[in-house]
Parts: C-alpha cells; structure tokens; sequence
C-alpha cells in the first residue's frame, strides 16, 4: 500500500504525489486520471527498483496538513512542497555490486557506513519471501537535494579519494556505479566538469543518470 497525495494545481489539472518514492508522481485532467496514473508510475517505479536489485522504500505515513497564521494575517493550509515541484534537484548514490559481495568486509575496509547493505540471499524487506539476486554496499550523497549533480557527486568522491587502490582492486570482479537521479521541472540538462568525470573513470565506476 501506498499513500498518495492528491491536489489541483493553477491550471486545475489534478496532481498525484507519493512521498515514500522520491520523484514518483504522475497528473490528469480529473482526478480519476490521476489515481490511475500514479498506480501505473508507481508499479514503474518499483519494477525499476527490483530490475536493479534495489531496496524498495517503506511506507512512513507520517504526513500532516496544518492551518497556520500568515503575516499577512489570513489563514490559509499548507504543506510541504513536494520535491518534484521544486524546479530542479537531485540525488546521488555510490554502489559496488556482487554475487559474492561481503557488504561487513567492504565497511572494514573503507571505514564507512552504508546507507544500505545486504548479501546475496538475504531476504527483501517486506517481501513474500523474496531475495536478492546479488550483494550491494551503498551510501548516498547527504547534502539537500536541491544541490547540483556535480555537488552530489563530489560528495561522494571525496569520501572515496582515500581508497581508489582498494576500489580499482574491487573493480575486478564487482560492479562499482554512480546511480544518480536529476528531477528537472524544466528539462534544461545537466553539466559535469571533466575533473568529476576523470575521478569516476579512475575508479573504474560507471555513471548512470536517470532523468525526471
């Protein structure tokens, strides 16, 4: 189950928004259109999850509209911006990836720890008794979304810098990947410096940007 926000905006089309899957939303001219938009982004958008081997977010539920005084003195509700709507942002994640993938070892190694982790096998959160196919070791960029890619990626990097031998070294037989995401309100594109794209390459990672 998923919980979904539902809303018209200036132009009275109908605007369906799941907060438990970041850049997951979907509109309509009726609300009807809408709810059965969203439940089509939403099956994508984990289908694209397991298709990668990713964890799929839990459902919070821990959503609140107020009735707040404004300065101009008016009563009005309100809620937090969706992130989509905001114009632009993005998100930046760091994988290594394996069959006989040892997230433990990975952690010791690099003296970091994973925003998520599992083996081969274990089971999938919440799940009938699925398992992953394969092991992955994560962390994600923690600056605001609302930073650049490149500033998302030199988060990352920075905190790699220190272990490139050790990395290239995994580089053999794991996958190592940037997994990014870029939610554009108005589709005007991206740029990276050819020092952040050098930095990806002498790790051996591969780049993936998925554009919203």
């Amino acid at each position: 189950m998923r919980q979904v926000l539902l809303y018209t905006d200036e132009d009275a089309n109908w605007i369906a928004d799941v907060p438990s899957l970041p850049g997951c939303h979907s509109d309509g001219k009726t609300r009807e259109e809408a709810i059965e938009r969203v439940k089509e982004a939403i099956d994508a958008y984990v289908a694209s999850l397991v298709a990668d081997d990713m964890p799929i977010p839990v459902e919070t539920g821990n959503y609140e509209l107020l009735e707040l005084e404004t300065d101009e003195g008016s009563s009005q509700s309100t809620s937090p911006i969706p992130l989509w709507q905001r114009d632009r942002h993005s998100t930046a994640s760091f994988r290594i990836g394996g069959e006989n993938l040892e997230p433990a070892s990975i952690s010791e190694k690099l003296g970091l720890t994973p925003d998520h982790s599992h083996r081969k096998g274990d089971l999938r959160s919440g799940s009938d008794n699925r398992v992953y196919r394969s092991g992955i070791w994560l962390i994600t960029s923690k600056l605001p979304e609302e930073e650049s890619l490149e500033s998302h990626l030199g988060d990352l990097l920075r905190q790699l810098e220190p272990h490139q031998t050790y990395l290239r070294s995994l580089s053999e037989h794991t996958k190592l990947d940037f997994f990014c995401g870029v939610f554009d309100m108005k589709f005007s594109g991206f740029e990276l410096s050819p020092i952040t794209l050098q930095q990806i390459a002498d790790l051996k990672a591969i780049l993936g940007v998925a554009i919203y």
